[in-house]
């Protein structure tokens, strides 16, 4: 009990206020605290933090130290004991900028990334599956979505109640480039995903 109150402390973990405190959070945000200012971290961790609905607070310290956010499943048994289904990322921080990040998603093996980054966005983009209906590892330059505050924004006005603030947007596991121009599209359309019962 006495460890969960101080986790839970505003000030022991100010950017965790209305969040719900676990050690990876308090981690992070600690790694952060004592990082020099050129400081870079690089954590692996669970993906709570970019969907949790109370989290707004730390997604605002996160989104500007965020350089790269590779979101992956365990489906090909990565970590042999975890569940299958378990999301997990990896993320690098550095210190408070602009918010501009590299964003992957629907990983399901490290040598994928590099692909990305390296094809040129030739050839066909696959989806999760592949056509045999195994898990698609192939990397394509169209998987790697650069984030900025417009595009938290856009995310926000889908995803998030009417007036939350962009830097405290949920983030989405988006395949490629092509489903960001999709929610362009939805976003102008008046009823909002979050007011969908």
């Amino acid at each position: 009990e006495g460890a969960q109150n101080y986790l839970n402390a505003r000030q022991s973990y100010p950017v965790l206020l209305f969040a719900k405190a676990n050690t990876f959070k308090c981690f992070v945000t600690q790694a952060w605290m004592i990082a020099n200012n050129t400081g870079i971290q690089a954590f692996l961790h669970p993906e709570g933090i970019y969907d949790d609905p109370d989290g707004g607070a730390l997604r605002r310290a996160l989104y500007p130290r965020l350089r790269c956010h590779l979101q992956f499943q365990n489906e090909r048994k990565l970590f042999a004991d975890v569940h299958h289904e378990t999301l997990f990322s990896v993320n690098v921080y550095g210190p408070p900028q602009s918010i501009d990040f590299d964003h992957i998603a629907n990983l399901f093996i490290p040598s994928t990334v590099d692909a990305c980054f390296a094809l040129l966005g030739d050839g066909v983009l696959g989806g999760i599956k592949d056509d045999r209906g195994d898990w698609n590892v192939a990397g394509h330059r169209n998987r790697v979505i650069h984030v900025t505050l417009d595009t938290l924004e856009l995310f926000g006005k889908l995803l998030d109640p009417a007036g939350t603030d962009p830097r405290e947007a949920r983030l989405p596991a988006l395949h490629s480039v092509d489903l960001v121009r999709v929610i362009e599209r939805f976003s102008q359309y008046p009823t909002r995903l979050a007011g969908v019962s």
